[in-house]
């Protein structure tokens, strides 16, 4: 019994940073925040993932 109640107690600790963010989330989405951040956060987003891309096809060895 005590083991599952450590696993219980991983297991909702594990969760918890994961709660945070979302409940954050939703809340930014709601709120204007979410407006301005998504004007930022899009196009530095989208650089992100065509470097990561890119990264892929020419240097696959530079992401070991």
């Amino acid at each position: 019994l005590q083991y599952y109640s450590y696993i219980l107690l991983y297991d909702l600790f594990f969760m918890l940073d994961d709660l945070i963010i979302f409940a954050s989330a939703a809340f930014a989405v709601t709120s204007s925040l979410g407006e301005r951040y998504a004007k930022y956060c899009k196009p530095i987003g989208g650089a992100i993932l065509l470097l990561l891309g890119m990264l892929l096809l020419f240097a696959p060895h530079w992401l070991r």
